[in-house]
Protein backbone atom coordinates (compact mmCIF):
# COMPACT_ATOMS: atom_id res chain seq x y z
CA UNK A 1 0.00 0.00 0.00
CA UNK A 2 3.01 2.13 0.96
CA UNK A 3 4.32 1.09 -3.03
CA UNK A 4 1.28 2.12 -4.34
CA UNK A 5 0.93 5.42 -2.70
CA UNK A 6 4.55 6.90 -3.74
CA UNK A 7 4.06 5.40 -7.13
CA UNK A 8 0.53 7.82 -7.46
CA UNK A 9 2.52 10.78 -5.73
CA UNK A 10 5.21 10.56 -8.37
CA UNK A 11 2.90 10.05 -11.16
CA UNK A 12 1.33 13.64 -10.90
CA UNK A 13 0.56 15.83 -13.78
CA UNK A 14 3.92 17.49 -14.21
CA UNK A 15 5.78 14.37 -14.04
CA UNK A 16 3.12 12.92 -16.33
CA UNK A 17 4.60 15.81 -18.85
CA UNK A 18 8.38 14.76 -18.05
CA UNK A 19 7.32 11.28 -18.77
CA UNK A 20 5.62 11.94 -22.44
CA UNK A 21 8.69 14.14 -23.49
CA UNK A 22 11.18 11.47 -22.56
CA UNK A 23 9.25 8.76 -24.49
CA UNK A 24 8.64 11.25 -27.38
CA UNK A 25 13.16 11.74 -27.47
CA UNK A 26 13.11 8.15 -27.17
CA UNK A 27 11.15 7.71 -30.21
CA UNK A 28 13.38 10.55 -32.19
CA UNK A 29 16.62 8.98 -31.20
CA UNK A 30 14.77 5.09 -32.14
CA UNK A 31 13.90 7.04 -35.72
CA UNK A 32 17.17 8.52 -36.17
CA UNK A 33 18.94 5.21 -35.60
CA UNK A 34 16.96 3.25 -38.01
CA UNK A 35 17.77 6.12 -40.88
CA UNK A 36 21.69 5.76 -39.71
CA UNK A 37 20.96 1.89 -40.38
CA UNK A 38 19.89 2.55 -43.55
CA UNK A 39 22.30 5.34 -44.49
CA UNK A 40 24.81 3.05 -43.68
CA UNK A 41 23.94 0.52 -45.73
CA UNK A 42 24.14 2.43 -48.75
CA UNK A 43 27.04 4.43 -48.05
CA UNK A 44 29.05 1.43 -47.60
CA UNK A 45 27.85 0.47 -51.07
CA UNK A 46 28.42 3.36 -52.58
CA UNK A 47 32.03 3.72 -51.08
CA UNK A 48 32.73 0.11 -52.79
CA UNK A 49 31.59 1.48 -56.11
CA UNK A 50 33.86 4.69 -55.38
CA UNK A 51 36.90 2.51 -54.59
CA UNK A 52 36.13 0.34 -57.68
CA UNK A 53 36.12 3.52 -60.04
CA UNK A 54 32.27 2.97 -60.87
CA UNK A 55 30.50 6.70 -62.54
CA UNK A 56 28.21 8.12 -60.36
CA UNK A 57 25.23 7.75 -62.57
CA UNK A 58 25.66 4.36 -62.76
CA UNK A 59 25.62 3.66 -58.99
CA UNK A 60 22.54 1.27 -57.55
CA UNK A 61 22.02 3.65 -54.36
CA UNK A 62 20.37 7.47 -54.37
CA UNK A 63 22.48 8.99 -52.01
CA UNK A 64 26.28 9.42 -52.52
CA UNK A 65 29.39 8.54 -50.34
CA UNK A 66 30.04 11.88 -49.16
CA UNK A 67 26.48 13.03 -48.43
CA UNK A 68 25.49 9.66 -46.74
CA UNK A 69 28.26 10.52 -44.06
CA UNK A 70 27.42 13.77 -43.37
CA UNK A 71 23.92 12.83 -42.67
CA UNK A 72 24.92 10.26 -40.21
CA UNK A 73 26.88 12.58 -38.65
CA UNK A 74 23.84 14.66 -38.57
CA UNK A 75 21.74 12.66 -37.06
CA UNK A 76 24.43 11.50 -34.50
CA UNK A 77 24.70 14.69 -33.29
CA UNK A 78 20.51 15.06 -32.87
CA UNK A 79 20.62 11.74 -31.28
CA UNK A 80 23.90 13.02 -28.67
CA UNK A 81 21.73 16.01 -28.37
CA UNK A 82 18.79 14.22 -27.62
CA UNK A 83 20.17 12.40 -25.05
CA UNK A 84 21.66 14.94 -22.97
CA UNK A 85 18.34 16.45 -23.21
CA UNK A 86 16.74 12.82 -22.00
CA UNK A 87 19.93 12.92 -19.01
CA UNK A 88 18.06 16.26 -18.03
CA UNK A 89 14.84 15.37 -17.88
CA UNK A 90 15.61 12.41 -16.08
CA UNK A 91 17.74 14.23 -13.37
CA UNK A 92 14.74 16.96 -12.81
CA UNK A 93 12.90 14.24 -12.28
CA UNK A 94 14.84 12.51 -9.54
CA UNK A 95 15.38 15.64 -7.38
CA UNK A 96 11.32 15.89 -6.74
CA UNK A 97 11.27 14.78 -3.49
CA UNK A 98 8.49 12.22 -4.00
CA UNK A 99 10.80 10.25 -6.73
CA UNK A 100 13.84 10.41 -3.58
CA UNK A 101 11.00 8.64 -1.13
CA UNK A 102 10.26 6.51 -4.21
CA UNK A 103 13.36 5.22 -4.95
CA UNK A 104 14.09 5.12 -1.00
CA UNK A 105 11.15 2.73 -0.40
CA UNK A 106 12.40 0.56 -3.64
CA UNK A 107 15.67 0.15 -1.73
CA UNK A 108 14.55 -0.94 1.43
CA UNK A 109 15.04 -4.98 0.83
CA UNK A 110 14.07 -5.77 3.84
CA UNK A 111 10.34 -4.27 3.84
CA UNK A 112 9.70 -5.59 0.50
CA UNK A 113 11.60 -9.11 2.25
CA UNK A 114 9.21 -8.76 5.14
CA UNK A 115 6.23 -8.10 2.98
CA UNK A 116 6.37 -11.01 0.87
CA UNK A 117 7.20 -13.26 3.81
CA UNK A 118 4.44 -12.09 5.14
CA UNK A 119 2.13 -12.97 2.13
CA UNK A 120 3.83 -16.24 1.97
CA UNK A 121 2.54 -16.99 5.90
CA UNK A 122 -0.95 -15.65 4.91
CA UNK A 123 -1.31 -18.04 2.14
CA UNK A 124 -0.82 -20.81 4.21
CA UNK A 125 -2.63 -20.18 7.12
CA UNK A 126 -5.61 -19.00 5.34
CA UNK A 127 -7.24 -21.88 3.81
CA UNK A 128 -6.81 -23.09 7.68
CA UNK A 129 -8.19 -19.91 9.07
CA UNK A 130 -11.27 -20.23 6.67
CA UNK A 131 -11.61 -24.32 7.56
CA UNK A 132 -11.81 -22.74 11.67
CA UNK A 133 -14.17 -20.26 10.75
CA UNK A 134 -17.01 -22.15 8.83
CA UNK A 135 -16.45 -24.94 11.73
CA UNK A 136 -17.21 -22.30 14.19
CA UNK A 137 -20.56 -21.62 11.83
CA UNK A 138 -21.74 -24.89 11.82
CA UNK A 139 -20.64 -26.00 15.20
CA UNK A 140 -23.93 -24.74 16.15
CA UNK A 141 -26.37 -26.28 13.85
CA UNK A 142 -24.12 -29.84 14.15
CA UNK A 143 -24.69 -29.22 17.91
CA UNK A 144 -28.18 -28.60 18.30
CA UNK A 145 -29.18 -31.44 15.29
CA UNK A 146 -27.15 -33.61 18.35
CA UNK A 147 -29.48 -32.21 20.58
CA UNK A 148 -32.75 -32.76 19.42
CA UNK A 149 -31.38 -36.25 18.23
CA UNK A 150 -30.66 -37.24 21.74
CA UNK A 151 -33.80 -35.98 23.19
CA UNK A 152 -36.01 -37.45 20.72
CA UNK A 153 -34.47 -40.91 21.40
CA UNK A 154 -34.76 -40.06 25.13
CA UNK A 155 -38.76 -38.84 24.86
CA UNK A 156 -39.51 -42.29 21.89
CA UNK A 157 -40.20 -39.39 19.51
CA UNK A 158 -38.92 -41.53 16.41
CA UNK A 159 -39.75 -39.11 13.55
CA UNK A 160 -37.92 -36.08 15.37
CA UNK A 161 -34.82 -38.77 15.69
CA UNK A 162 -34.96 -39.97 11.86
CA UNK A 163 -35.01 -36.20 10.56
CA UNK A 164 -32.27 -34.47 13.05
CA UNK A 165 -29.90 -37.47 12.30
CA UNK A 166 -30.09 -36.61 8.54
CA UNK A 167 -30.14 -32.97 9.40
CA UNK A 168 -27.09 -34.07 11.27
CA UNK A 169 -25.38 -35.59 8.57
CA UNK A 170 -26.55 -32.56 5.91
CA UNK A 171 -25.15 -29.94 8.15
CA UNK A 172 -21.46 -31.96 7.76
CA UNK A 173 -21.31 -32.10 4.27
CA UNK A 174 -20.23 -28.43 4.12
CA UNK A 175 -17.52 -28.70 6.39
CA UNK A 176 -16.95 -31.81 4.63
CA UNK A 177 -16.25 -30.33 1.51
CA UNK A 178 -14.07 -27.05 3.15
CA UNK A 179 -11.85 -30.09 4.34
CA UNK A 180 -11.30 -31.40 1.07
CA UNK A 181 -10.50 -27.56 0.12
CA UNK A 182 -8.40 -27.36 2.87
CA UNK A 183 -6.24 -30.38 1.31
CA UNK A 184 -6.71 -29.14 -1.72
CA UNK A 185 -4.25 -26.49 -1.24
CA UNK A 186 -1.89 -28.43 1.55
CA UNK A 187 1.03 -30.78 1.21
CA UNK A 188 -1.51 -33.78 0.66
CA UNK A 189 -2.84 -32.59 -2.63
CA UNK A 190 0.25 -31.52 -3.76
CA UNK A 191 1.97 -34.83 -2.95
CA UNK A 192 -1.53 -36.96 -4.79
CA UNK A 193 -0.88 -34.66 -7.36
CA UNK A 194 3.35 -35.49 -7.86
CA UNK A 195 1.85 -39.13 -8.17
CA UNK A 196 -0.83 -38.69 -10.50
CA UNK A 197 1.72 -36.56 -12.66
CA UNK A 198 4.77 -39.29 -12.41
CA UNK A 199 2.34 -42.18 -13.04
CA UNK A 200 -0.31 -40.84 -16.06
CA UNK A 201 2.01 -37.84 -17.03
CA UNK A 202 0.04 -34.60 -17.46
CA UNK A 203 -3.94 -36.08 -16.68
CA UNK A 204 -4.41 -34.41 -13.41
CA UNK A 205 -7.92 -34.34 -14.14
CA UNK A 206 -7.89 -38.00 -11.84
CA UNK A 207 -6.91 -36.13 -9.05
CA UNK A 208 -10.67 -34.79 -9.08
CA UNK A 209 -11.74 -38.10 -9.99
CA UNK A 210 -10.22 -39.57 -6.77
CA UNK A 211 -11.47 -36.96 -4.45
CA UNK A 212 -14.69 -37.27 -5.88
CA UNK A 213 -13.99 -41.14 -4.50
CA UNK A 214 -13.27 -40.06 -1.65
CA UNK A 215 -15.83 -37.90 -0.73
CA UNK A 216 -18.35 -40.77 -0.33
CA UNK A 217 -15.90 -43.01 1.59
CA UNK A 218 -15.29 -39.87 3.93
CA UNK A 219 -18.85 -39.38 4.29
CA UNK A 220 -19.33 -43.22 5.30
CA UNK A 221 -16.52 -42.48 7.76
CA UNK A 222 -18.45 -39.73 9.63
CA UNK A 223 -21.32 -42.18 9.79
CA UNK A 224 -19.52 -44.80 11.23
CA UNK A 225 -17.90 -42.65 13.52
CA UNK A 226 -21.39 -41.27 14.93
CA UNK A 227 -22.82 -44.85 14.93
CA UNK A 228 -19.90 -45.80 17.02
CA UNK A 229 -18.78 -43.93 19.21
CA UNK A 230 -21.98 -41.16 19.36
CA UNK A 231 -24.85 -43.40 18.84
CA UNK A 232 -23.40 -46.29 20.20
CA UNK A 233 -26.09 -48.64 21.86
CA UNK A 234 -23.89 -49.81 24.58
CA UNK A 235 -22.57 -46.63 25.54
CA UNK A 236 -26.18 -45.22 25.57
CA UNK A 237 -27.54 -48.26 27.50
CA UNK A 238 -24.66 -47.38 30.23
CA UNK A 239 -25.30 -43.97 30.18
CA UNK A 240 -28.65 -44.66 30.63
CA UNK A 241 -28.50 -47.15 33.19
CA UNK A 242 -26.60 -44.72 35.44
CA UNK A 243 -29.33 -42.21 35.19
CA UNK A 244 -32.27 -44.52 35.97
CA UNK A 245 -33.60 -44.27 32.56
CA UNK A 246 -34.78 -47.37 30.02
CA UNK A 247 -32.04 -48.56 27.93
CA UNK A 248 -34.12 -47.79 24.93
CA UNK A 249 -36.65 -44.81 25.35
CA UNK A 250 -34.29 -43.05 28.06
CA UNK A 251 -37.37 -42.73 30.20
CA UNK A 252 -36.91 -42.10 33.62
CA UNK A 253 -37.80 -45.84 35.39
CA UNK A 254 -37.05 -47.15 38.95
CA UNK A 255 -34.36 -49.29 39.40
CA UNK A 256 -36.45 -52.62 40.28
CA UNK A 257 -38.63 -52.00 37.49
CA UNK A 258 -38.11 -55.19 35.42
CA UNK A 259 -40.16 -53.72 32.29
CA UNK A 260 -40.28 -50.03 31.20
CA UNK A 261 -43.70 -48.31 31.85
CA UNK A 262 -43.45 -46.25 28.64
CA UNK A 263 -42.63 -48.40 26.28
CA UNK A 264 -42.75 -51.79 27.85
CA UNK A 265 -39.10 -52.90 26.94
CA UNK A 266 -37.49 -55.73 29.57
CA UNK A 267 -34.64 -54.63 30.79
CA UNK A 268 -32.58 -57.40 31.94
CA UNK A 269 -31.05 -60.68 30.28
CA UNK A 270 -29.49 -63.38 31.65
CA UNK A 271 -26.32 -63.97 32.56
CA UNK A 272 -24.77 -67.22 30.87
CA UNK A 273 -22.40 -67.80 33.82
CA UNK A 274 -24.06 -67.07 36.84
CA UNK A 275 -27.68 -67.37 35.64
CA UNK A 276 -28.85 -64.08 37.51
CA UNK A 277 -30.64 -60.70 35.67
CA UNK A 278 -27.78 -58.22 34.57
CA UNK A 279 -28.66 -55.26 32.10
CA UNK A 280 -29.29 -55.60 28.56
CA UNK A 281 -26.41 -54.10 26.27
CA UNK A 282 -24.01 -53.93 28.76
CA UNK A 283 -20.80 -55.36 28.44
CA UNK A 284 -20.50 -56.85 31.57
CA UNK A 285 -22.50 -58.75 34.17
CA UNK A 286 -23.26 -56.48 37.20
CA UNK A 287 -22.94 -59.95 39.23
CA UNK A 288 -20.00 -62.00 38.18
CA UNK A 289 -18.39 -59.40 36.02
CA UNK A 290 -18.67 -62.40 32.72
CA UNK A 291 -18.53 -60.64 29.83
CA UNK A 292 -21.81 -60.27 27.92
CA UNK A 293 -20.85 -61.91 24.39
CA UNK A 294 -24.49 -62.15 23.13
CA UNK A 295 -26.95 -59.47 23.98
CA UNK A 296 -30.78 -60.11 23.10
CA UNK A 297 -32.45 -57.79 20.29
Amino acid sequence: MKYASYKDKVNNSANQALFKSIDQKNASIDKLEQNNRAIQAQYDSTLLEKIAGQPRDQSINLVGAEKAKQEIDNNNLKISTLKKEISTLKNQLLEKPESANFLNLLQDKQGFKNVENGYKQASFWYPTIQFIFQALFLLPLILGALFIHRLAQRKGYGLAALMSWHLLVIFCIPLLFKLFEFLQVGILFQFIADIVRALFGGLLFLVSYLYILLIPLFGFGIIKFFQKFVFNAKLQAANRVQKSRCVRCAKKIRPQDPYCPHCGYYQYIECPNCHEFTYKHLPHCKHCGHAQDVVSS
